[in-house]
């Protein structure tokens, strides 16, 4: 089985580049009430059969300065930076705004 390659883009502030073929888009996301977030830190893996599918789309977005392309080293340095954070586990008490905590005084018992 042949393995997957991948093109990596990362998005520019105020450009609006679809990922070609799919319903989304590369870097940016639709707020209803907002209008159009951009994430120009993330870098995006498309594949590669997909990048060469829809060639002339993405040539155009690069030489008019809509997508920048990236190298895997800086898709691998995110993926790292996200492996590395640590996780979350849930609590097995309350938090103590909501614990209730009983004071006695001295020589007092339950």
């Amino acid at each position: 089985m042949d393995e997957i390659t991948f093109r990596f883009f990362r998005s520019v502030e105020g450009k609006v580049v679809p990922r070609y073929g799919t319903a989304t888009f590369i870097g940016v996301q639709r707020d209803n009430k907002i209008g159009w977030i951009w994430d120009t830190t993330s870098v995006i893996r498309v594949p590669e059969y997909e990048v060469n599918r829809y060639m002339r789309e993405y040539r155009r977005a690069l030489s008019d300065g809509s997508l920048v392309e990236c190298c895997k080293a800086d898709y691998d340095a995110q993926e790292a930076k996200v492996n590395a954070a640590p996780e979350m586990k849930p609590q097995e008490t309350p938090p103590d705004s909501t614990r209730r905590v009983v004071r006695h005084r001295k020589g007092e018992e339950d």
